[in-house]
């Protein structure tokens, strides 16, 4: 895994074993997490375990190329992972496909978020789904900045067509209007 601790911009990239080494100390120069590559050392349950612990980490930022590389099972545990860690202010994604249900509850466990950037992703979601994430982000005490720099909604074709029904048509005006909301 390629990882980069951004504590200046173009920091040099660390290993996933200092990485994950640095998020268990809770070592206080470790702000910035951007996830890049998977490697042959990765251990998603160690690097989970690490993250869930971590007390310093403000910044994360996923890769399209990271997310492509686990599975789904395991992107919605790493969603789940960074909404734990307790000091995070901002979470940026990048060209992949997030599940809205598991960002919802991101958003909601992540109490000190406070900016969310997507760019170039994908919302994968039912309609109950969509409206969950409106209500997090509504609700959010302290989420102030979402930007998204392109995205498109996808919900489970796949699913549809083997249940012999129309994708469901969504509707994103909740969404719509909790971001206007916020501050």
């Amino acid at each position: 895994m390629r990882l980069s601790r951004n504590v200046r911009r173009f920091s040099q990239p660390l290993s996933i074993v200092t990485c994950t080494d640095k998020l268990v100390a809770n070592d206080p120069s470790f702000v910035e997490l951007s996830l890049e590559r998977l490697g042959d050392d990765f251990d998603l349950v160690h690097f989970v375990a690490a993250l869930r612990s971590n007390v310093t980490v403000k910044h994360v930022c996923f890769s399209g190329t990271f997310v492509r590389e686990l599975q789904d099972e395991q992107w919605r545990l790493m969603l789940q992972s960074i909404g734990q860690l307790q000091t995070l202010e901002e979470l940026q994604i990048w060209c992949s496909t997030i599940p809205t249900a598991v960002f919802a509850e991101t958003i909601r466990h992540a109490q000190t978020l406070q900016k969310v950037y997507f760019f170039r992703v994908g919302l994968d979601g039912s309609q109950a789904e969509f409206d969950a994430l409106a209500a997090a982000i509504q609700r959010h005490p302290r989420l102030r900045d979402v930007r998204i720099g392109g995205f498109h909604i996808t919900n489970d074709h796949e699913q549809n067509a083997n249940r012999q029904q129309p994708p469901e048509d969504i509707r994103l005006d909740g969404v719509v209007q909790a971001l206007a909301q916020a501050p």
